[in-house]
């Protein structure tokens, strides 16, 4: 059912995107201050309307950055490329007959919660409760809408600077392409952010590859993880009451390698916990982790692996992690989505090559 998100909402949903991005995020204090700063400016009150509310002549369309997550964070505040890139496909929509009605989020990821909300506030849309990842993902191919074959082209590209470019390829499901253009201009920009809004989706279509609820159960997480600091629990017992997860060990970042190549940071993070290692395998998020002891992977994508740093409470991404730091890792079933299809698996094997797995068997979660 519908209803008015506010500013309390968005703070809940920011510390559950954290621990839900997979690590590929900016720092929690980031995007409080943002949503703060947001709403001494004008009381947040936006609606968000769930998938089967949706009226049935207008369609969903996502905007989002793309980019290394090292970029300064003052860049992912900045939303006047993606009110730039969701004009510009309101535009070509509308030569078509189609009306954009909501805007749904890409993926897990609160420093976009407030980027998104200040594009669809500017816009007059709503927030459909729904993503199309279920968690963070590296590329245009992980995500679900791509998964399913749902068309990416034309696909809008826009920087802060204004500029826009709209991508057309012969064939309007060709990941690969738009992924190489983006990033090329990633890479031209000095590794900025840019802007993109995907082709919209009609309520069939959202049905089908969208992940329904999905900014609901941030917020739920990040209820859990503040009820933990308000009461002094463990944040890792209060999470695994909403989620569908389990937990994997705790320890110390032993060792961290960190480059930022080709409009991506690849890396990965190595842990002492008293009895062995485990290291965690980076293209932007946590793709895999993995038993030092034995070289046995735990749990690969499309589940998530999550990070919550004990002194703090809170989830915390790769980008802050530093040697000494106490973690705690969980895993996280992927949403149903993935699982319905053999492509919610295979479309994971570039990245896995990227970090160095050949030929990666999904690790069964339960």
């Amino acid at each position: 059912m519908s209803r008015i998100l506010h500013k309390q909402d968005f703070i809940e949903m920011c510390h559950g995107a954290v621990l839900r991005s997979d690590g590929g995020d900016y720092p929690l204090q980031c995007a409080l201050g943002e949503i703060e700063r947001i709403d001494r400016e004008k009381p947040i009150e936006i609606e968000l309307v769930d998938i089967d509310e949706m009226e049935d002549d207008l369609y969903a369309v996502t905007v989002g950055k793309l980019g290394p997550v090292s970029t300064d964070a003052a860049v992912c505040h900045d939303s006047r490329d993606g009110i730039i890139a969701l004009r510009k496909m309101q535009e070509l929509m509308e030569a078509k007959g189609k009306k954009i009605g909501y805007l749904y989020t890409l993926e897990h990821d609160c420093i976009q919660l407030p980027y998104f909300l200040k594009v669809a506030t500017e816009a007059g849309l709503p927030l459909l409760n729904a993503d199309s990842c279920g968690r963070s993902v590296p590329t245009l191919g992980n995500i679900l809408t791509c998964v399913y074959k749902y068309p990416v082209s034309p696909l809008v590209y826009a920087s802060i600077y204004g500029e826009s470019v709209v991508i057309e390829t012969p064939d309007p499901c060709d990941t690969s392409t738009m992924e190489l253009i983006g990033r090329s201009i990633v890479v031209a920009y000095h590794n900025i952010l840019i802007a993109y809004c995907f082709p919209p989706l009609d309520k069939k279509a959202c049905r089908e590859c969208l992940v329904a609820g999905s900014p609901t159960s941030l917020q739920e997480t990040g209820k859990a993880l503040l009820r933990a600091k308000a009461g002094h629990t463990d944040p890792v017992d209060e999470v695994l009451k909403v989620l569908n997860g389990k937990f994997f060990c705790r320890g110390r970042v032993l060792d961290k390698e960190w480059v930022c190549k080709d409009g991506f940071d690849f890396g990965k993070t190595i842990l002492d916990t008293g009895n062995g290692t485990y290291t965690l395998l980076v293209q932007n998020e946590n793709l895999a982790l993995r038993d030092d002891s034995t070289g046995k992977l735990l749990l690969t994508a499309p589940d998530s692996i999550g990070m919550i740093h004990l002194e703090r409470g809170e989830g915390i991404t790769n980008d802050e992690l530093e040697i000494g730091m106490e973690l705690a890792i969980i895993g996280i079933k992927a949403a149903e989505p993935w699982y319905r299809i053999p492509e919610g698996f295979s479309c994971w094997d570039e990245v896995f090559r990227n970090i160095g797995l050949e030929q990666v068997e999904h690790v069964p979660f339960d």
